[in-house]
Formats: structure tokens, sequence, C-alpha cells
């Protein structure tokens, strides 16, 4: 007789643990850690949880999302678990040799904010507490970032390779967002782009960033007046900076935290304030 389904809630989050099986680790190459993504990808798609963090390892992996409906967190696990089961046995030489997972997942409620915070920082920690990497940075299969990238592909962003997204990153417009290569967008960056943003490649956008292509003409009839946001390569926007439409920050261009940058910027140049000014030249001269 199978097993009754868990009385998980909707509305609540959970941390939930799935272990494999087998001696060897499930995941044993870049090609099975990325089809894991593509297919938790899937189950968030046709689940639709509010999924906060993971982290893939070798043998196991995490998650920490908040299912929409009662019962919808069995449901999305018993379809990842299978579906991954069933492409994983589907490569060569591993059809016939068993099963896949350890046992049903476990999965534990997070009764507060203190409490998530917790969780969080273990899941993208876990890495380098298990010795594979020095820095969090360094492992490509922890919270969000390629599944978000994928969802915001669905929707007609340009994203590049080997980004960072960060969970709480919120954009208006995805079909109005193109991104470089190994661009790291922090926590709690809202993109509220009614025009097209563009970021280049080896961007840093940190923590707390508020950029709007729109705003209202206050002297004559209040309409919305649009204008594209350009940052090239190399630029960093720190922490809690707000970035106003029609604005182009330069290439390897600083700006300090929490500046209003209502104007474009020069590049290689530090820029700082409310208004944002020039400070002084990024780098030395040679």
């Amino acid at each position: 007789m199978g097993r009754p389904p868990r009385n998980s809630q909707g509305g609540y989050v959970y941390h939930v643990i799935a272990r494999g099986l087998k001696p060897k680790p499930m995941f044993r190459s870049e090609e099975d850690f990325a089809e894991f993504e593509h297919t938790l990808a899937q189950a968030v798609e046709r689940f639709e949880p509010r999924l906060l963090a993971y982290c893939v390892l070798p043998k196991h992996w995490h998650l920490v999302l908040t299912p929409r409906k009662d019962g919808d967190l069995s449901k999305l696990m018993g379809w990842l678990m299978t579906t991954h089961s069933a492409r994983w046995h589907s490569k060569p030489r591993r059809s016939g040799t068993g099963g896949l997972y350890e046992r049903r997942f476990r999965s534990f409620p997070v009764q507060d904010d203190v409490k998530l915070l917790d969780v969080l920082g273990f899941v993208e920690s876990h890495p380098v507490r298990t010795g594979l990497v020095d820095s969090a940075i360094d492992w490509h299969w922890i919270p969000i970032s390629s599944v978000r990238a994928v969802l915001l592909r669905a929707f007609g962003a340009k994203i590049g390779k080997n980004c960072r997204m960060l969970h709480a990153m919120r954009v208006k417009s995805p079909w109005n967002l193109e991104i470089g290569d190994k661009t790291w967008i922090g926590q709690d960056v809202w993109i509220y782009n009614q025009a097209m943003v563009r970021i280049g490649s080896n961007v840093v956008v940190s923590q707390g960033t508020f950029m709007t292509c729109g705003s209202h003409d206050s002297v004559h009839n209040m309409d919305l007046r649009v204008a594209p946001i350009v940052i090239e390569d190399g630029a960093w926007i720190t922490s809690k900076c707000f970035i106003q439409k029609g604005v182009t920050i330069g290439r390897s261009a600083l700006v300090t935290p929490l500046s209003v940058v209502h104007q474009s910027i020069e590049a290689e140049s530090v820029y700082g304030g409310n208004p944002c000014k020039f400070i002084r030249k990024r780098f030395p001269a040679a």
C-alpha cells in the first residue's frame, strides 16, 4: 500500500532535504547538476511555490520553499524526485542500477523570521562547511540563481552565463531586462523596468538597490515618462542606491552606498551622494 501524503500546509516555509541512496554521488558531473536544476525549475513552474533558497551537493540537496496550498509540498516533491530519478536513470550505464533516493524526503517547518534567516544561512553556507569550496560564491549550485534565470528567460529576459541573483530580487518586466555574463545581483534588488534595463558583464549590483525606468510629469499632467537604464561592464553599484530613468553608468564606474543617481556617470569614476556627484577616478593613474 502506498504511503499517505504528508499534512503540509500552504503558506508556511519548509526546509526540505533529500538524500541519494547510492554510495557514489548522484551528481557526478556539471551535466548532472544542471539537469537537476532544470527539473527543479520545471517543478517550480508547475506547482508555483515560493522558492527562497536551494543548495545541490554531490549526495543530497536542500530546498527552502513555501507551498501555495495544503498538500502541495508532497505533490511537488513526488513529481520532482520521480522525474529526476527517471532522467538520471536514462543516462548510459545507469539503467537497472536500483533506486536513486535513500528514503522519502524530510521536511521541517520554519517557525519564524529569525529561524528563517538561520536556515537560509545554513543552506547557503553548506558547501563551505562540508569542505567543497572556500567561499559560497564559488559553488554554482546554491540559492535560486539558476532557477531564477530559467524563469526570467521564459518570460523574455536575456541572462548571460554564471550570473548570481540572490533571493528576493524583483523584476517588474522580464522582457525588458538584459544581463551579461558573471554579474552579481544582490539581495532585495528591485528592477522596476517599464523600459529596457541593460546590465553588462562582471557587474555587481549590491543589496537593496532600486532601479526605475519611469517617473511622472509633476509639472503638467502627471503622465508617465519612461527611459532605459544602462549599466556597462565592470560597474559596481553599492548597497541601497536609487537609479533613475535615462541613466547610463559607465564601464567600471563605482557608485557609493545610498546614492541617488539622476544623471549619467563617466567610466572608471567614483560617484556618490544625493544628488550623485563625481568624487574621484576609480583607478590610480599608471
